[in-house]
């Protein structure tokens, strides 16, 4: 690039800044580049409600909740309780909190590794 274009480019530069219109046309720039990335980070109602599902399955409460029920379902398995019934019991305890088809799967997994860390028990 040719010395005089980047003279003349700052040149220009410096006699914008020093206009009346400078201040205007860089707040109405600083909007109009600012004001879709606000729209775009405050999502839609459907992704609020969204991530409150999600928050609800990964929270600090949901953790808690599986954390309780791996080890009420250890203490289950281990007092002779069919895992059967196990899985019962832990559908029984979160049926209002989350759709039936997920409680159940989560309540297999749940038995299913509290099982596990039983056998691992025994085994070590």
């Amino acid at each position: 690039m040719p010395r005089w274009f980047e003279v003349q480019t700052v040149s220009q530069i410096e006699r914008f800044l020093q206009s009346k219109c400078a201040r205007p046309t860089a707040v109405a720039l600083a909007l109009f580049l600012l004001m879709p990335i606000a729209a775009l980070a405050q999502g839609s109602p459907f992704d609020t409600g969204f991530t409150a599902i999600q928050s609800l399955f990964t929270g600090t409460i949901a953790k808690v909740a599986s954390l309780v029920d791996v080890a009420s379902a250890r203490l289950w398995l281990i007092e002779g309780i069919p895992i059967d019934d196990v899985v019962t019991l832990l559908e029984a305890r979160r049926r209002f909190e989350i759709p039936i088809a997920l409680c159940r799967a989560r309540a297999r997994e749940i038995a299913q590794t509290a099982q596990r860390m039983i056998v691992r028990r025994k085994i070590a």
